[in-house]
């Protein structure tokens, strides 16, 4: 995620960019693409992952042996 703002605001200082609407730059807007994706992707795994607790795995560790 931390990539996707940083390259955004690096090509906000180029003078040589190609502008969509005369706004934002095209590299900006892939920039926004990458964030966009990575912050769906990171709660769409996070949504997977199974709470930790010291508690829980003390406990399957004591079942398995």
């Amino acid at each position: 995620m931390a990539y996707g703002i940083a390259r955004f605001i690096v090509e906000g200082f180029r003078g040589d960019q190609l502008t969509i609407g005369g706004y934002i730059s095209t590299a900006q807007t892939i920039s926004v693409a990458i964030f966009a994706a990575s912050l769906f992707l990171y709660f769409y795994l996070k949504k997977g992952e199974a709470p930790v607790s010291a508690k829980g795995s003390a406990k399957k560790k004591a079942a398995h042996h």
